[in-house]
Formats: structure tokens, C-alpha cells, sequence
């Protein structure tokens, strides 16, 4: 079901579930949205997608840190997630079918960089309207 979202609050509540697994790998995982940012998008789905980009670098990682920044920018909404020490690369052979068709499902793109050092960077597009990738004067 379509509906307005806070960003930060989302993810929040996200990562206080992913919490005890985080731990245990001994990951950080910091939420670094602005608190004005709001989405309107499928609720579940951005929930299914967001689940499963954060599951995917938290169990293929150890020992390091997740942040998680969001940005608006006209009719775009970013999201990102970079993970400074990841094996990324293995576990999404196997899962990036499912996660893009959800994605496009909700009207965005993903987008994975890579780099030598084993860290990734994932970047979440959502396209919407102009009056609905609110950025709300403190």
C-alpha cells in the first residue's frame, strides 16, 4: 500500500530489529537521514527491498561499519548504503534478480559499486513527483 514514510524513522526501526545479528558481527550500523525527509512510496515493498539490502551486507560482513544517508534531489529521492569492509559481491549473484524487480515494481533503480578494498556502496533511486520527495523546512 502506497503511503508516506518518514525515512529516518523508517530505517530506525529497521536497524533496531537487525540489532542482534549486527552485534554479533561486531557491525555498527549508523543512520546518517536527515530527520525531514519523506517518501511516498509502496510501503511493503520498500520494506522487502530495504530488508534485504541491509540483511545482505550485514551477514557478509564482520568487523565494520554501515551508514545509511539519504538524499533529495528533484524528483529523486537517494538512498545510500556503504559498508567499509564487505563480501558483498557473493550474496548478490544470488539475490539481485529479486531485489531489482521489487525495486522497479516501486519505480527506482540500484546501483552497487564496488572497490578493492572490500567495501561496497549501494545506491537506491527512487523517481517520484516533485510533491511527494518532500524535504521539509526545519
Amino acid at each position: 500500500m502506497t503511503g508516506r514514510i518518514a525515512l529516518k524513522e523508517f530505517v530506525a526501526r529497521l536497524i533496531l530489529e537487525m540489532m542482534p545479528i549486527a552485534i554479533s558481527r561486531r557491525i555498527v550500523i549508523i543512520n546518517n537521514i536527515s530527520i525531514d525527509i519523506v517518501i511516498e512510496t509502496d510501503e511493503e515493498k520498500f520494506l522487502q527491498v530495504l530488508e534485504k539490502l541491509m540483511m545482505g551486507t550485514i551477514r557478509s560482513s564482520q568487523n565494520s561499519c554501515i551508514r545509511i544517508s539519504a538524499e533529495v534531489d528533484d524528483d529523486r529521492t537517494f538512498i545510500t548504503i556503504k559498508d567499509n569492509n564487505s563480501n558483498y559481491s557473493g550474496y548478490i549473484s544470488g539475490k539481485m534478480n529479486k531485489v531489482e524487480s521489487i525495486v522497479n515494481a516501486i519505480g527506482g533503480k540500484i546501483y552497487f559499486e564496488f572497490n578493492n578494498r572490500h567495501s561496497i556502496t549501494i545506491m537506491l533511486c527512487l523517481y517520484q513527483p516533485v510533491n511527494t520527495a518532500l524535504k521539509f523546512a526545519g
